[in-house]
């Protein structure tokens, strides 16, 4: 994604930045859910499906955060815009 990016669109940096955002989302989901990773029976399968919207709803606050930072870099209402639409 970062070689498309840059290739065809040339711009490194931004490519960089919203690729590790993306990176942050899958990390954050995955040691939010692999504690919870084991087998189990029918009524707990519920309970674990309702532990993905959190671990999701955590991961995009981060994802968006680092997005929102890493393309305006300062903390004003263009931040609030960019954390918003990220």
């Amino acid at each position: 994604m970062v070689f498309n990016d840059t290739v065809f669109s040339g711009w490194a940096l931004p490519a960089f930045t919203l690729n590790i955002a993306n990176i942050l989302f899958i990390l954050v989901a995955v040691s939010v859910l692999a504690k919870y990773f084991q087998p189990v029976s029918g009524s707990e399968r519920i309970t674990n499906a309702l532990r993905i919207y959190p671990a999701c709803l955590l991961a995009a606050f981060v994802c968006a955060t680092w997005g929102a930072l890493a393309q305006e870099g300062t903390f004003d209402a263009q931040l609030f815009t960019a954390w918003g639409t990220g």
